[in-house]
């Protein structure tokens, strides 16, 4: 069984395998820069983040949607331009195969 000795230092605190020759004040400057006041100071950048994260998460959410209508709009002015071009295509296909010999004496 591997013996674990207790340490306490600038504010920290826990257990460690002596072995390690852990340096307990490098540690916390690399934490947090001097070491920390409390845990809450220590859970104070992780809620932040948190909530950075929610705000972003929720921001491209409402730009999909955005997207989204944008793009319903589009596909539905291409589909009456499709139909209007099928009538048009129709109406120029009727009048070009009029007989006009037909239709000026019918018009004179």
């Amino acid at each position: 069984m591997t013996a674990y000795a207790r340490w306490e230092r600038d504010g920290w605190r826990g257990v460690a395998r002596p072995a390690l020759e852990l340096d307990v004040a490098a540690v916390a400057r690399m934490v947090d820069g001097a070491g920390r006041a409390s845990r809450h100071a220590r859970t104070l950048p992780v809620t932040a983040a948190g909530e950075a994260l929610k705000t972003d998460y929720d921001r491209v959410v409402s730009i999909r949607g955005q997207t989204g209508a944008q793009v319903q709009e589009i596909e539905s002015r291409q589909n009456r331009l499709d139909d209007e071009n099928v009538a048009t295509q129709s109406l120029l296909s009727s009048v070009q195969d009029t007989d006009m010999t037909a239709a000026i004496s019918k018009f004179q």
